[in-house]
């Protein structure tokens, strides 16, 4: 069930992060399931936004040592 999946979720990422990460998974029309919430939270949590995608920024950072 979806509430325990928020349950879990919420203990591993925090409530605020979860919240943000059901209403994203739900306006992107995607199933409400424990994967997507977690990984949603977790890029809510590292300031990522819910969105994905990758920095190249840091990936330049990273080849030349800034990182």
């Amino acid at each position: 069930m979806w509430l325990d999946d928020i349950r879990v979720v919420a203990a591993e990422c925090g409530f605020a992060a979860t919240v943000k990460a059901v209403e994203t998974v739900i306006d992107a029309g995607r199933t409400i399931d424990r994967a997507a919430i977690a990984t949603c939270a977790r890029r809510v949590l590292e300031g990522k936004g819910s969105s994905g995608g990758q920095d190249p920024k840091h990936h330049d950072e990273y080849m030349e040592g800034r990182a």
